[in-house]
């Protein structure tokens, strides 16, 4: 099982790219809440159709695990690492830089 590091980053505060995960092309869609100080993060079908939508980012959490039921989404682990204090989550400027979303293949 190979670990996959996704391109995000705090250049924009809303943005979206498409990856492939386990063979399967996925569009991730990530938008920064001024309000709560949080990034959250959708995943749609490569085709724009939405899968999970307002999963909060958070450090120290596999985002697919309470969707383990759900045969659209990837199989494997979606997380957080952050290199600079592994127990917080981004904020505004870290997402990209100090904390990075890696993917860990099912496969």
């Amino acid at each position: 099982m190979a670990f996959v590091q996704l391109p995000v980053s705090s250049d924009r505060a809303n943005y979206e790219f498409k990856t492939t995960l386990d063979g399967v092309k996925y569009t991730l869609v990530f938008r920064f809440n001024n309000r709560a100080g949080h990034w959250i993060m959708d995943i749609k079908t490569a085709s724009g159709a939405v899968i999970v939508t307002g999963i909060l980012l958070l450090v120290g959490v596999d985002f697919l695990a309470q969707f383990q039921a759900r045969q659209d989404l990837p199989h494997g682990n979606l997380f957080l690492l952050n290199l600079v204090d592994e127990n917080v989550s981004p904020g505004r400027d870290d997402l990209g830089a100090n904390v990075l979303l890696m993917y860990q293949e099912a496969i």
